[in-house]
């Protein structure tokens, strides 16, 4: 079985396959995707309340994966423009 390494070669071989949302969640990654998605929760609660706070949690959970799946990391504007919508931050003409 494959051990979860992330594309370190350090699985059961060479060959081990590569990180995949699918292959992540069976080698034991849910409790951990758990605990960093409460946490962040948690964390931007207070400044942003529960609803903003989830919905910013929820679409930064898909950019990681889409970074990790693509294998290129996103831009700032990318990241920040949508959180700022999300957070109601943006201006108006932005929503």
């Amino acid at each position: 079985m494959w051990s979860g390494r992330l594309r370190s070669g350090q699985g059961e071989g060479v060959n081990s396959p590569p990180a995949t949302p699918g292959r992540l969640a069976r080698a034991g990654q849910p409790l951990l995707a758990r605990v960093w998605f409460d946490g962040l929760v948690d964390i931007l609660t207070p400044h942003t309340g529960p609803v903003a706070a989830r919905a910013v949690a929820i679409y930064l959970d898909g950019a990681l994966l889409h970074a990790l799946t693509a294998e290129a990391a996103l831009d700032a504007a990318a990241l920040t423009a949508p959180i700022a919508v999300l957070t109601g931050l943006a201006p108006k003409s932005c929503r």
